[in-house]
């Protein structure tokens, strides 16, 4: 079956990155550091609940807007400049909010602790805290006294941050994601994470990153400027685990012939990570023989099935489900390549050092990837793990996979030997020690402070 190149449609400067991965800096980010602008990238989108509630007009809308700012003076005070009234209001308008706010947070670090679970309690950035969060601090301030927390990611920040103003021990958030700079997060949201997120970590203690990318975008959006290290989501090899060895997991389970060859996607699919464009290469390829398998879960395989029933491919497109971690690298090679069918059409993706490239490593299994992702691309190209092309078109996948199963060029085959020789560096054990440098200068300068004190 004959399946169009479909390219996407993109905003100029999407695909334009500066350098190295960096894109300019995203519209989120520009609104919340120059307050008041609007950047002209931005699409129309919904603002918050509260924010629209206070703008909306109609009948009761001042009463409306001062019972909302009496909830959320933080709110107030960003959107006074935004309100039609007399100049001369808004100065005391905003000393009288910036006291409120000041009076509501003083409120909560007096609270009793035996109504911490159901009274209202904020983060330093004014947010409150939900259940889950409370519970978290309320187990971390009365049964683990931990002499350190690491957050992973932003959802986990103001538990975090609350433990160490409670119980004065430090917080280092392992961030795995630019939060607020992913696809497909509304505008508005996106700036309300970004904004939170500014306030948050001016209270951190350190930050680790995946790569320098990273570095370098936090260094230039972010106000922290405290002790970071880089540890990327690299994995480790099981017991019994040897790279030399290829098992055989996914013909046990999938009707794929022995002179056929194996493509591997592991994880959650859906159309933001190309999923169907990956189909539609498939079934555009030369080689008739190449079997994609995904071991994934959740709604959309429903949708994927459908899209390989129409191409014409689904006696070559499997859907297994997903494994425990420890068995994933047994998996991995079981595949003669894994995939990571991502396009580098936003901040977040485009300097990513995604998991499924590490546990590819770590399996000794040649991957694809786009070479427009720059950590994807240093790994792959300059080591020689596998393909790594622009993946921007339908086109640009057939390509990848007939490059990769070119048997003229030695097939995935060709790469096996690198793998084997430089993956140890790669690993777990050996990407960590940053990590581990920072928890322990973290912890020393803690257990020195508090001799001081």
């Amino acid at each position: 079956m004959e399946v169009p190149t479909v390219a996407i449609n993109l905003e100029p400067e999407q695909f334009a990155p500066i350098g190295d991965g960096l894109f300019p800096t995203p519209p989120h980010v520009n609104e919340v550091v120059q307050r008041g602008r609007t950047d002209p990238r931005r699409k129309r989108s919904q603002d918050n609940l509260i924010r629209s509630e206070m703008l909306a007009p109609g009948p009761g809308r001042l009463r409306r807007g001062a019972l909302l700012s009496l909830r959320a003076p933080e709110v107030a005070i960003e959107l006074l400049p935004h309100l039609s009234m007399p100049a001369i209001l808004r100065a005391p308008l905003g000393l009288f909010y910036s006291l409120l706010s000041a009076v509501s947070k003083l409120g909560q670090a007096t609270r009793a602790p035996a109504d911490f679970l159901s009274d209202p309690v904020r983060s330093a950035a004014g947010v409150p805290l939900h259940y889950w969060d409370k519970s978290v601090v309320r187990y971390a301030e009365q049964i683990w006294r931990p002499d350190m927390v690491v957050a992973n990611d932003f959802p986990t920040l103001r538990a975090a941050l609350e433990i160490k103003r409670r119980i004065r021990c430090p917080v280092i958030l392992d961030a795995h994601e630019l939060y607020s700079y992913q696809p497909n997060v509304p505008h508005n949201t996106a700036k309300q994470i970004f904004r939170e997120e500014r306030v948050l970590v001016r209270h951190l203690d350190g930050l680790i990153l995946i790569n320098q990318e990273h570095r370098k975008v936090v260094q230039r959006d972010s106000p922290f400027r405290g002790k970071t290290a880089l540890c990327p989501n690299a994995t480790t090899q099981p017991e019994g685990f040897d790279i030399r060895v290829r098992y055989d997991r996914i013909r046990e389970k999938a009707p794929i012939p022995d002179d056929h060859k194996i493509m591997l996607f592991q994880g959650g699919i859906n159309r933001a990570r190309r999923i169907d464009f990956l189909l539609q290469g498939l079934a555009q390829a030369k080689s008739r023989k190449v079997h994609q398998v995904f071991l994934t879960f959740g709604q959309e395989v429903e949708e994927f099935k459908k899209h390989a029933q129409d191409l014409g491919i689904s006696g070559r497109v499997h859907f297994l489900p997903f494994v425990p971690w420890d068995d994933v690298l047994f998996w991995a090679a079981s595949a003669d390549c894994g995939v990571m069918p991502y396009q580098a059409t936003d901040q977040n993706t485009a300097i990513s050092s995604p998991n499924k490239m590490y546990e590819f490593i770590a399996a000794g299994t040649p991957m694809i990837g786009s070479s427009d992702l720059v950590n994807v691309n240093k790994i792959i190209s300059e080591e020689g793990f596998g393909v790594s092309i622009p993946l921007r078109t339908v086109a640009d996948y057939a390509n990848a996979i007939d490059l990769m199963f070119d048997e003229a060029l030695g097939g995935p085959e060709r790469f096996r030997s690198n793998l084997i020789d430089k993956h140890q560096k790669y690993l777990w054990q050996n990407e960590v020690s940053g990590a581990v440098e920072l928890y322990r200068g973290v912890i020393s300068r803690h257990r020195k402070a508090r001799l001081r004190r």
